[in-house]
């Protein structure tokens, strides 16, 4: 169906986002730098209830920033940060971010 058809697409468009080791590198390779993208992820409900990983919740987190970087037209990003995050409604929730490139 669609809905499907559209997740797959979105997947293997994430996986073909190149990744640059930091902004000078991305910047000497002629990457075009389109700003600052974030993702940040949310588990359980804030009651201490969940078992999630610190790094499950990473690698979501970098899901949705790679996410933020196709949907700003980028094909390539930096990730300058990730880190856990305290909010209340979430038992561990983890931001990162970086920069979108066009390359």
């Amino acid at each position: 169906n669609d809905v499907l058809s559209e997740e797959i697409g979105t997947y293997v468009k994430k996986r073909d986002l190149q990744q640059f080791y930091s902004d000078q590198e991305a910047h000497e390779s002629g990457a075009t730098l389109l700003g600052r993208i974030e993702g940040e992820s949310c588990n359980g409900d804030g009651r201490g209830n969940s078992s999630i990983s610190y790094n499950r919740s990473k690698s979501e987190s970098i899901d949705l920033l790679k996410a933020d970087a196709m949907r700003r037209g980028g094909n390539a990003f930096t990730i300058n940060s990730c880190r856990e995050i305290s909010v209340s409604y979430c038992d561990l929730s983890v931001l990162c971010s970086g920069q979108a490139y066009d390359y």
